[in-house]
């Protein structure tokens, strides 16, 4: 298993990637339930941004990589979080 975690106090967690032609599927978790699985691949360089908001509190944001079929098997991943409540109009896409 092909995993990163970090352990948060905040309102909201955003996770960036890079996608391309060697990126995978990654599976995204907030407090150990499943939030989504993305798709990193593209045939060109890209990003791909999603933004969590959570109660106020402790959390625990996971990246999973899960290669399936043709895809690759990794995904550069960076991931960033807030003590305040979030609001849309950050650029990011909020999940949900």
């Amino acid at each position: 298993i092909d995993a990163a975690a970090v352990t948060f106090d905040g309102a909201w967690a955003a996770v960036g990637f890079h996608t391309n032609s060697e990126s995978g599927l990654a599976q995204i978790r907030l407090d150990g339930s499943l939030q989504e699985t993305v798709d990193l691949y593209s045939a060109g360089d890209g990003l791909l941004e999603r933004v969590y908001p959570v109660a106020t509190g402790t959390h625990t944001l996971t990246v999973e990589v899960v290669a399936e079929g043709g895809q690759g098997q990794w995904a550069l991943v960076d991931w960033r979080v807030g003590a305040e409540p979030i609001r849309n109009g950050y650029g990011w896409k909020v999940a949900g």
